[in-house]
This record gives structure tokens, C-alpha cells and sequence, in this order.
């Protein structure tokens, strides 16, 4: 039988209250696919500039809208 990889969280999709530089988009995705949020951040920022900045810049801020809040620990 095949294993699949699933995520191992168990809060599911949140802004990130600990790994964060902005509103904890990147973190928070980060923590749900288990990555490191640095290499995430690259990748964002890398595809940010490739799409003329401002699709990347909307895209992060509709995502901090929508995403719900972390639990602060």
C-alpha cells in the first residue's frame, strides 16, 4: 500500500503568531506543509519578482486576509 504525504498538522491553514516577518503568510504555509520558512520565502519572493511584483504583492495580501489567526502560544 502506497503512504501518501500528508501534512502533518493538526491546526490546520493559520497565519503564523511565531515564524513571521509580515502578517505570517509564509510562515503559516510553512508550518502546514513542514518546510522551512525561509526557503518558502525565497520561493515567494523569486516567483514575486518573475510576475512583475504586484500579482505576488495581491496574492500575499488576500491570502493574510482569508487565512484565519493563529493561536497564540
Amino acid at each position: 500500500m502506497a503512504q501518501h504525504n500528508v501534512p502533518s498538522h493538526t491546526g490546520g491553514l493559520h497565519l503564523s503568531t511565531t515564524n513571521r516577518i509580515f502578517a505570517g503568510v509564509c510562515g503559516g504555509l510553512a508550518e502546514y506543509f513542514d518546510m522551512n520558512a525561509t526557503l518558502l520565502r525565497v520561493l515567494w519572493a523569486a516567483v514575486t519578482l518573475v510576475t512583475g511584483i504586484l500579482p505576488g504583492i495581491v496574492v500575499y495580501v488576500l491570502t493574510a486576509i482569508v487565512m484565519k489567526k493563529g493561536i497564540e502560544e
